[in-house]
């Protein structure tokens, strides 16, 4: 009886442990490259150039966050719909990098919607790089509201041409 209870105690320390040091060291989840090639949407871990390409973003804690959370009804696949919805009209070999930055709850019509803020990055195949922070419905990926859009001005100086007709 006594080793029962010592080989119990012992596999909760181990249980508590462990738990704990998840919850303590917690590796952020790998983000994924959605690119869009041949009209075909491919996906893949993100590698380290890519990754290299767009800004690091830190996350702090608020009193807010202290409170218990409500779980509400969400998909998991609303990445993959955002992605397709993203690439639907960019050109081949355009790529979309989705970074989670928190999750939240917003009230409409009495009901809760679960909603997650995330950083948008589009590598397109030029080099050139733009991105957006967007609140996504995480029930079916669409996006509810966008801000912090990147503006791409064409900076190069263009010559006046004089035709006789001024087209």
């Amino acid at each position: 009886m006594k080793n029962l209870l010592k080989l119990i105690l012992i596999m909760v320390l181990i249980g508590g442990v462990y738990f704990s040091s998840k919850i303590i060291f917690k590796t952020p989840r790998s983000l994924t490259t959605y690119k869009k090639q041949n009209d075909q949407i491919t996906f893949y871990p993100s590698t380290q150039t890519e990754l290299s390409k767009i800004t690091d973003t830190e996350t702090i804690r608020k009193p807010a966050s202290l409170h218990d959370q409500v779980t509400t009804k969400k998909t998991r696949n609303w990445e993959v719909n955002l992605s397709r919805e993203l690439l639907k009209f960019q050109e081949n070999d355009t790529k979309v990098i989705i970074q989670d930055l928190e999750e939240l709850s917003i009230v409409e019509s009495g009901q809760l919607r679960p909603v997650q803020k995330v950083i948008i990055t589009y590598l397109h195949p030029n080099n050139r790089q733009s991105s957006a922070t967007a609140l996504v419905d995480l029930q079916n990926g669409k996006i509810i509201k966008a801000w912090n859009r990147t503006k791409h001005e064409d900076l190069s100086h263009k010559s006046l041409q004089l035709t006789p007709t001024n087209l």
